[in-house]
């Protein structure tokens, strides 16, 4: 008898203990969920490299973390000198209409966008500058191996590459970086 009630209490606090925490609502429980503040039932990870929240920027040329990752470019194709041309990533939500309305009170002329939350963008502002705006996660210097097509470049130099030197070439360098 005393085994059947024990049995019995066991199954009862069971079948009464709450569900494991779920703060986004997706149904993974916290404690097995990649990105515990995003609804994303399905654990999506489309880089592979942490999880579905990370901020990671996508660039024709590679994927990275700007805040922790390096960029990983041939040291032929990289620059340290302010170009004007700068890659802005917005904090999350923030790549909307009114960071653009913000961005052409400052002079400051977008020119072409990856992923949703990258501006690619042309100034004669210092990059610390665009760093420090309101909306902006990070600022960093839009690469030359960001507008030479890979395919030039793996296992041999750029016979070819392109360089902006005007709006309507930055857009064409810039779409060029995506396709």
């Amino acid at each position: 008898m005393r085994t059947v009630v024990l049995i019995l209490a066991v199954a009862a606090v069971v079948a009464c203990s709450p569900p494991p925490p779920d703060r986004d609502g997706d149904g993974v429980p916290d404690d097995r969920d990649n990105c515990v503040g995003v609804f994303n039932p399905t654990q999506f990870d489309r880089d592979g490299k942490g999880h579905a929240c990370d901020f990671n920027v996508y660039l024709r040329a590679g994927t990275f973390d700007p805040l922790s990752e390096p960029e990983r470019y041939r040291p032929d194709l990289t620059t340290d000198r302010e170009t004007g041309y700068f890659f802005l990533q917005a904090q999350r939500g923030a790549a909307d209409q009114a960071l653009e309305e913000q961005l052409a009170g400052l002079g400051i002329e977008v020119v072409d966008y990856f992923d949703g939350e990258v501006l690619v963008v042309r100034t004669s502002r210092l990059l610390a500058e665009l760093g420090a705006l309101p909306g902006v996660r990070a600022a960093g210097i839009y690469q030359p191996a960001n507008r030479v097509s890979p395919e030039l470049v793996v296992g041999r130099r750029a016979t070819t590459p392109t360089t902006c030197s005007s709006a309507t070439t930055a857009r064409s360098c810039a779409a060029a970086a995506t396709r």
